[in-house]
Order: structure tokens, then sequence, then C-alpha cells
């Protein structure tokens, strides 16, 4: 949890799911996306079992669901959790090409077909606070990054689709093409977009090279963009030695001209459930994101905090009130 200390907070570990030695439900496999209810339950997906694991906010254990499988309510490529406005849980699953919609007791209540081929894991939408759907679809042939956001009712019926943020000075990698297919690198330190769905339809992007948050309306209208200063960090000649035998086994690579000069000031961000951004920042002697600023969601910067673990930034991590 965290608590307010001057302009910044202090953040104070309450407890901790699994370990190496942990046996029974807290044994995870491999945790690939994580959710907390209104109850402040967390629910754990396991990957390499294929089901939720449901703790309370203590930490105590509750009930798992699902399964590996193709019947109903198990699963057999789950890409997300997502909580509708009614207060379910969807897990759309790319493999059954369905929706599986679960109660907070963990009741299967629905299961709803539509096509989630070439599905991007893990599933970067949401569902808004009207109870439609998105999907995040391919506009443009691979490799370009351009893609769309798709709209579904909550029926699974497309509505719409609108066009996703994109850098402007366009993607940042470099390619190889040859007969039997290419090779897609990303430009070391190079600059990128991230972007994380608003429950009222919207978007908040960044460009990370930049340090400027973009927040779009649902039709992808432009309703504030929040730029900060920051101090840049050079890309030394270390680091270029280190991505450059990285990038060794390739070939034919990126030059070292080709690798910008200073590297990204922002690492990801997220917004939590009060609309306010934590951006987690690139800083002289803290480059592994735990270093994070506080924006409102009029933009208004609200202070930092130095978080005393390495965060790990996918799945999303959660703020829920006061708890991270």
């Amino acid at each position: 949890s965290w608590a307010a200390q001057g302009r910044g907070w202090i953040v104070l570990e309450e407890f901790r799911l699994g370990s190496i030695d942990a046996q029974g439900p807290e044994l995870f496999g491999r945790i690939q996306y994580l959710e907390v209810d209104a109850a402040g339950r967390i629910w754990v997906f396991d990957g390499q079992d294929s089901e939720i694991r449901v703790f309370d906010r203590s930490g105590d254990f509750v009930r798992s669901i699902g399964g590996k499988g193709g019947g109903p309510g198990e699963f057999s490529q789950a890409a997300g959790l997502a909580w509708a406005p009614d207060g379910r849980l969807w897990v759309p699953d790319p493999g059954t090409n369905r929706v599986s919609v679960f109660d907070t007791t963990g009741t299967l209540s629905a299961s709803r077909y539509t096509d989630f081929r070439f599905q991007y894991c893990p599933w970067a939408g949401t569902i808004d606070q009207e109870g439609f759907c998105y999907r995040e679809v391919r506009t443009a042939p691979f490799p370009s990054p351009e893609f769309g956001l798709a709209r579904y009712d909550s029926a699974l019926n497309l509505v719409d689709t609108v066009p996703g943020p994109t850098h402007p000075e366009g993607p940042q990698v470099w390619t190889r093409q040859e007969e039997s297919g290419g090779t897609v690198i990303t430009i070391p330190f190079s600059g990128r977009v991230v972007w994380k769905l608003n429950r009222d339809g919207g978007i908040w992007y960044t460009l990370t090279d930049e340090y400027r948050m973009v927040r779009l309306g649902r039709n992808s209208d432009t309703l504030r963009v929040v730029e900060k200063a920051y101090d840049p960090i050079p890309v030394t000649g270390t680091d270029l030695d280190s991505v450059m035998a990285g990038l060794a086994h390739f070939g034919d690579t990126p030059k070292r001209s080709d690798v910008p000069s200073t590297k990204p000031p922002i690492i990801d961000f997220v917004v939590d459930d009060g609309g306010n951004l934590w951006v987690f920042v690139l800083a002289e002697g803290l480059e592994d994101g735990r270093k994070v600023e506080v924006f409102d969601g009029e933009g208004v910067y609200l202070g930092d905090l130095i978080l005393p673990f390495r965060p790990r930034l996918h799945p999303d991590p959660l703020i829920r009130g006061n708890t991270f």
C-alpha cells in the first residue's frame, strides 16, 4: 500500500503471494494476467494450469476457476481479464474463439462466440463503462505497427473501428526483406507509443522519447496533452557495445549510428481506478522502473515515489485505491 509523504509517497509491502517453496494454489507456474474486483480480491490467471485463482484482500486462497480444455468455463489460450460494468469478469480466448463470462462467485454465466484469430496476447482491450468491448486489430500489413481499435457491443457485434495512435516519425524499426521472409528489429533506445484504454472508451498514450502524454476521446479526438521537462540520460559507449553484441546473431543489423544518443525518459505507464497516471520513468541511478511520477486525470503533476522493488510491467501493475 502507498501513503502520502510530503509531495511523494512511500510504499509498504503488506503481503506476498507465491514463492519458490510455495505449495498448493500459491505455487504459480506462469502468471500471465491479474485483476482485482470491487471487494479487493485478487484474480490471478496462471498460464501453466490455464486457471484463475482467486485470493481475498488478505492473500488467503478463495477458489480456482477454469482449467485447460475446450469445454464450458475452460480455457485453451486465454488472452486477458476484464471487468464489465455489471461486475462480471470477461475472459477472451482466441483458442476457442469465445469470451467466457464469470460472476464474482466464479460461476460461468455466459459464453459468447466471436472471431478472435490473430488476437494479441496479452489482450490490450477492455470493457468500457457503457459495456462496449474493445480489441486491437492490425490496420496495415506487417511489419507496420499501425493498428486500430475495434469496438463491439455487449453481444460482440462489431460497432466500428477507430485508428490507434502512432509515432510521428513512423515505425522505429530496422527491416531486412528476403525471399523467404524478413527480419524486423526495433532500434535500441528508440521511442515508441505506449497506450492504455480508459473505461470511458478513450485512450491515454505516450511518446516515450518525448515525455508527452496525450488523452484521446472515444472518436480519437485529442482532449488533452501533458508534457514534462526531464534530464536526458545519454546512451553510453558501454550501452552501445551491449546492445550491438545482443544483435550480432542476426548478422546484418542496424548500425551504431542508427541508435539515438539519449534514452527514452518513459518506460511504461498505467492508469489507476481513479483515472490517475502512474508513469514509470528512467532516472540517473534508477533505470529499472522503480521511480514513478504521478499525474491526475487532468494532467496535473501530483508527485513521485520510489518503489522498494523492481516492478514487472507485464502484466500491467494494478492500482486500486491506495493499494498497488
